[in-house]
């Protein structure tokens, strides 16, 4: 069975709650509760939250509620970091804050039953360089992957998108992969944003791939249904295979993209097991 996941920016007016900073504890619980109902109805197998700053105030009796919820619908939980939270920042301080906030985060992941915890490997300055930024995230990441260990939590690394990211290429997300013992997260908007074709991308890491964001991107847009940027789909897909290993979590802004987007790929999976099934046949005759 296919592995599909939902995650929770198809909550936009969530999302939008939580940039503007108000989303309290009540109404994180709520928008996950949400979800997962959601995703049972809908057959998905994973639910992926988002932690923000406010996900550290969520209190223990909340944190068992969702945990029990999640096993009675038999859901897999993943969580993914708060974007702001920068592994690589050049000031002490912040790097310091930043990577004690991941993980107090990792803590709570782990009490609510989740499987994995995604990261970003960071975003730099120009004034301090990419090289410096590669080693704050490197160091971070060893603090991570150890107490992810020690929680039973597996750690998975998201490839970045363009502008002042670090680690965007397939090349430096083998680095990482190599060091650290990782898997990946590929988001196949993030390497057309950073000017890689997708396939390609998939392609160098594929033996690596955790996990699938499926999404779509037009110029600086992401977050669109499959089909309506300018990512080819259908020759992923082909090259993925009709029995997927990894787990694909839906990653649009809004529920009506996520059923789009997981319609188009069962319809191209279905194309490749009805190729599957008559290629024999063809070479029989």
């Amino acid at each position: 069975m296919i592995a599909y996941g939902l995650s929770i920016t198809v909550f936009e007016e969530h999302i939008r709650l939580i940039r503007r900073r108000r989303a309290g504890t009540e109404a994180l619980m709520d928008a996950f509760t949400r979800l997962v109902n959601l995703a049972s109805e809908e057959g998905y197998l994973v639910v992926e939250l988002l932690a923000p700053p406010r996900w550290l105030q969520i209190g223990r009796e909340d944190v068992e509620r969702f945990r029990e919820l999640c096993s009675s619908k038999g859901l897999e939980v993943r969580v993914h970091q708060y974007p702001s939270d920068n592994i690589a920042s050049p000031s002490e301080y912040a790097w310091r804050s930043n990577l004690n906030s991941l993980l107090r985060s990792l803590e709570v992941a782990s009490s609510m039953g989740a499987s994995c915890f995604i990261v970003h490997p960071g975003f730099y300055r120009r004034i301090t360089g990419s090289e410096a930024a590669r080693s704050r995230a490197r160091a971070a990441l060893y603090e991570l992957v150890d107490k992810a260990q020690e929680l039973g939590i597996r750690l998975l690394v998201e490839n970045n998108s363009r502008g002042s990211s670090i680690y965007i290429s397939p090349d430096e997300m083998l680095d990482l992969v190599r060091e650290f013992n990782v898997r990946i997260v590929f988001d196949p908007a993030h390497a057309y944003r950073s000017g890689f074709n997708p396939l390609e991308f998939y392609r160098d890491l594929r033996d690596h791939i955790d996990e699938v964001h499926v999404n779509d991107a037009l110029d600086n847009r992401e977050h669109l249904p499959v089909g309506e940027g300018m990512i080819d789909y259908s020759s992923l897909i082909k090259e993925i295979g009709p029995e997927p290993k990894h787990v694909f979590v839906i990653e649009t802004c809004d529920i009506k993209g996520a059923k789009a987007s997981r319609e188009y790929l069962e319809r191209e999976l279905e194309k490749l097991r009805s190729r599957a099934t008559s290629e024999p046949l063809n070479q029989i005759d």
